[in-house]
């Protein structure tokens, strides 16, 4: 370009290729980086036969397909090609469309004698026809929002007829204007999460009708909960910005050298909890941050106030904003910038219902207990197990070790309805095959002990003969942790969170989007916290919202029209909820509107007439779950 660098670099090159004669057709490309060839009427139309494809980034290589010409003619092409991001000598740049005859490739339109393709261009042909620009979501593309399907028309040689675009998805119609249709449902009526389709009906000034069929997959997408919401205005604008904890482990302190945490939001949630203290030392973030030249001293232990945007550049992992702020309390007091979790709890002010989508970028995870790490098969954890159920496990513990099982042929311990805890590395037997044999012999869970010479929990995985369907977990057996699961009567609990997860990357990476999408059903001020942590290299954390146009807006940025602030309080009273037994009758003594459901997950439905104190028997049936809301 005018400023001589070649990155960041899309064309759209329309030709006309004359074929002398019909016949079997071998065409490629030669790209370093993507590359689409399409021909149709209009070979720019978005449905227009797409005939070769390579979507995404590489070194300069070939891609040949193959095409069949029915008739010999003139036929409407199209090349786009784009290069990514990036200069010499680390990103090369370059495109060659060709064609191969006999093993040989000759250049497209290549005047040379040798050339015998029988394949000629033009970059001017027949007219062309109006034809379909752009539609969003694409055909076939998955991790859709829900709240937009667009379709625009583009006029040449006729016009699109005024009125007469339909564009219907899932069935339902509308009405497009001249050259351009948007659905853009209403908060109540989102696109469902999974499969979606969509067809597009218009015509032309030369009296032709067109129409086209699509599908497309709505990413799964939560809805928060209004009850938990403050009224807007009771936000406390004297305490602006989030409550934060910083919790760091320095292996070396415990002599348990080389070690590091796992990146996963499980185990950083057990070590904001304190989960793996005493056994691995003590917190070592520094509250006087002093890696940070004192710029923000801990208010109380690991507590931080923060009231400016969560855009942190810990070490060598800057994104997309320039305030690179040093996360408080790291380095921490051993020098350290790897193995630490941070707790950002707050109140956003959301001024209107509707569908938000926001994004994380950071190069690790974002999302009294014994600290463990669940092996899963969702966010990104890539593990084996089943997800831990929203109604917690709980039942006796079975500790399988060479103590209680002499190991195959023997037949195990009894584990059916319970769960059962195995020392990882048992006899030899795989991590899979451990909590497998768990499963298949009727335990309602495995938690597997890691050996204390290897230090702390991970994500295990392996490829177990058939799907589990009980939760796998991982927990730490170093410093005398292996010794509380002897403790006798043990009864161990195990579930999911009851928070609304609206977004998750429970794995390492490097600095990198990961957005999400979630319903805000009405305007207030909602409760909300994100979890983030960092086992090894780069270290940095951005939180932002996205608008409707594409571009992002740092949270809690107060000097950016339209960015959503967020408050450590509210100056709102919660509903409080309470119950006892009171003779053979249950009694719950409430504030605010009392709620019920059969299920720990809802939906919550007022009860009606209900005053507090409410009396329910002890016999009632079905079993009910119930809370309080503000409203």
């Amino acid at each position: 370009g005018a400023n001589g660098l070649t990155g960041s670099t899309a064309e759209n090159i329309r030709l006309f290729l004359q074929f002398q004669s019909p016949g079997v057709y071998t065409l490629g490309v030669n790209s370093d980086d993507g590359f689409l060839v399409s021909e149709g009427k209009n070979a720019d139309d978005w449905f227009a036969n797409r005939l070769g494809l390579f979507n995404g980034g590489r070194g300069a290589a070939d891609t040949t397909f193959t095409i069949a010409v029915a008739n010999a003619g003139i036929y409407p092409f199209r090349l786009a090609w784009e290069n990514g991001n990036g200069e010499l000598p680390g990103n090369g740049a370059n495109c060659e469309f060709f064609s191969v005859l006999n093993g040989v490739k000759y250049l497209i339109n290549d005047p040379s004698p040798t050339n015998t393709t029988g394949i000629k261009a033009f970059y001017s042909g027949p007219a062309l026809p109006a034809y379909v620009s752009a539609v969003q979501p694409n055909p076939g593309q998955n991790g859709v929002l829900p709240n937009r399907v667009f379709a625009q028309l583009t006029d040449e040689s006729t016009s699109v007829v005024g009125g007469s675009i339909r564009l219907y998805v899932n069935g339902a119609l509308k009405v497009g204007t001249t050259t351009s249709v948007l659905l853009a449902p209403a908060v109540n009526a989102l696109l469902p999460a999974g499969p979606n389709n969509a067809a597009l009906a218009w015509s032309d000034s030369a009296g032709t009708g067109h129409s086209n069929y699509w599908t497309f997959s709505v990413a799964a997408y939560a809805t928060l909960d209004p009850s938990l919401a403050a009224p807007l205005g009771t936000e406390d604008t004297s305490q602006p910005g989030f409550m934060l904890h910083v919790v760091q482990i320095d292996f070396d302190s415990v002599n348990d050298p080389g070690d590091g945490i796992d990146n996963q939001v499980d185990e950083a949630n057990a070590m904001i909890a304190g989960a793996f203290f005493p056994w691995y030392g003590t917190n070592v973030a520094d509250p006087a941050d002093g890696g940070n030249g004192g710029a923000h001293p801990a208010v109380s232990g690991n507590l931080w106030y923060w009231t400016n945007q969560i855009d942190f550049n810990t070490t060598g992992s800057a994104g997309d904003f320039a305030n690179d702020y040093g996360l408080p309390g790291v380095p921490g007091t051993s020098l350290l910038t790897v193995n630490f979790a941070a707790l950002f709890q707050t109140w956003i002010a959301f001024p209107t219902a509707g569908f938000y989508t926001f994004g994380v970028n950071t190069p690790g995870g974002v999302d009294k207990d014994v600290g463990a790490v669940v092996s899963k098969r969702t966010d990104g954890n890539g593990g084996f197990g089943a997800v831990p159920p929203a109604s917690p496990i709980s039942a006796p513990v079975v500790f399988v070790n060479s103590n209680s099982w002499a190991g195959p042929p023997n037949p195990p311990p009894n584990v059916s309805g319970k769960v059962a805890v195995i020392d990882r590395a048992l006899y030899g037997i795989s991590d899979a095959m451990l909590a497998y044999g768990a499963q298949t012999n009727g335990a309602l869970a495995a938690v597997l002990i890691n050996q204390p010479a290897n230090g702390f929990p991970f994500k295990v995985g392996g490829n177990p003969p058939a799907p589990m369907t009980i939760p796998v977990l991982c927990v730490s057996g170093f410093g005398g942790e292996r010794d509380f699961w002897n403790t006798a009567g043990l009864v161990a609990t195990i579930g999911a969170s009851q928070a609304i997860q609206v977004g998750s990357a429970d794995y390492g990476k490097g600095m990198s989007h990961v957005d999400f999408g979630f319903v805000v059903p009405q305007a207030g001020v909602y409760p909300m916290h994100m979890i983030y942590e960092q086992a090894g290299g780069g270290a940095g954390c951005e939180l932002s919202q996205i608008q409707a146009d594409g571009t992002r807006l740092l949270v809690n940025d107060p000097t950016a029209p339209g960015s959503l602030l967020a408050y450590r309080a509210v100056n709102f009273a919660r509903p409080t909820i309470s119950i006892a037994r009171v003779g053979s009758s249950y009694q719950i003594t409430f504030s605010g509107v009392l709620r019920s459901s059969t299920s720990v997950n809802g939906p919550y439905q007022p009860v009606a007439g209900a005053t507090s104190p409410y009396t329910i028997p002890s016999t009632a049936l079905p079993r009910t779950f119930y809370r309080a809301s503000n409203q």
